[in-house]
């Protein structure tokens, strides 16, 4: 605990306007018969006038990690354990709040958690800046290499809710939309191919790769995506952007790292009819002098040290 006049010295958050004092009652006390106030910090900066929604989410934890380290700053927090947003004083959003839904999915709570919420944040912070995090669901099914430009295509209601909230972020003066893949690292959505292919090399020595595994993917780091979507929003640039690499991996190339990693073995079963999308996002890597960081076998080796201490 720190006296008063040391309020000086040390990071803290107390409120003047928008800004919200953090410490806890029972720790201010009085000290040896004079009137000295004590407390404990909880945060270690200031609150920004950054919004981040979906904040306790796989890539919203990240983020979060992310902006604390790279600016000092506290954005203000939306998701279920944040479930009030702050009435004004908000610049910037980092809108990541959403339902994935694999397959057909409940369409009424796609269309509330992923449109409806955008539209309400539209609404109550028309002047801010947004940056989306969307999705390459919006394009459906297409042959050929898809970039920023390409048109959206017959998608699943997941897809269909990513383009429609896209429609509302694109309303904003200001806003830029950032298209992902598959993301990955620690804590991610443990049923996914990623965490499926180490939970079976872990249990069972075998990497079960369905069909000869020619299904390509790309794949993008939580730590990536938030350097990513942290550049977009300092750029001020504004449109369709693609988060990912050059390179796609095909299921057996992604089975062969982790059975590299891990030292099980590969066994093809069944069929897998699953389509492959391809993607160009040089535009995007031009735009922001911006590429990944993390390759992916460096990314699987972070991810097999943390499952390994779960």
């Amino acid at each position: 605990m720190f006296p008063i006049n040391f309020l000086a010295n040390i990071p803290y958050a107390f409120q003047i306007g928008s800004l919200i004092l953090n410490f806890q009652e029972k720790n201010i006390i009085f000290a040896h018969g004079i009137e000295t106030v004590y407390f404990t910090p909880l945060d270690s900066g200031f609150f920004s006038d950054t919004l981040v929604t979906g904040a306790s989410g796989f890539l919203g934890r990240c983020l979060r990690e992310f902006l604390v380290s790279d600016s000092g700053s506290n954005p203000n927090l939306f998701d279920l354990d944040h479930p009030v947003l702050p009435d004004s004083g908000i610049g910037n959003i980092f809108h990541l709040a959403a339902l994935v839904a694999y397959g057909i999915g409940d369409s009424k709570s796609l269309f509330e958690s992923n449109v409806q919420l955008t539209e309400k944040l539209v609404s109550k912070y028309p002047d801010s800046r947004m940056v989306f995090a969307s999705s390459v669901s919006v394009y459906g099914q297409q042959p050929g290499d898809l970039n920023e430009t390409s048109l959206p295509g017959n998608s699943a209601p997941y897809g269909l809710s990513k383009l429609w909230a896209e429609q509302w972020v694109s309303s904003l003066n200001d806003y830029a939309i950032l298209r992902f893949p598959s993301l990955y690292g620690p804590g991610m959505n443990p049923n996914t191919i990623i965490p499926r292919f180490f939970s079976q090399a872990m249990n069972k020595g075998i990497i079960e790769v369905w069909g000869d595994g020619s299904r390509h993917q790309y794949y993008l780091h939580a730590s990536d995506a938030s350097a990513l979507m942290t550049c977009l929003m300092d750029s001020g640039k504004k449109g369709v952007f693609l988060g990912m690499g050059e390179k796609s991996y095909s299921n057996l190339e992604l089975a062969v790292m982790i059975a590299r990693i891990t030292g099980a073995e590969i066994k093809h079963v069944g069929e897998d009819n699953s389509y492959s999308m391809k993607f160009n996002n040089s535009h995007t890597r031009k735009e922001l002098g911006w590429s990944p960081a993390i390759d992916l076998e460096e990314g699987l080796h972070q991810y097999f040290t943390w499952k390994k201490g779960q």
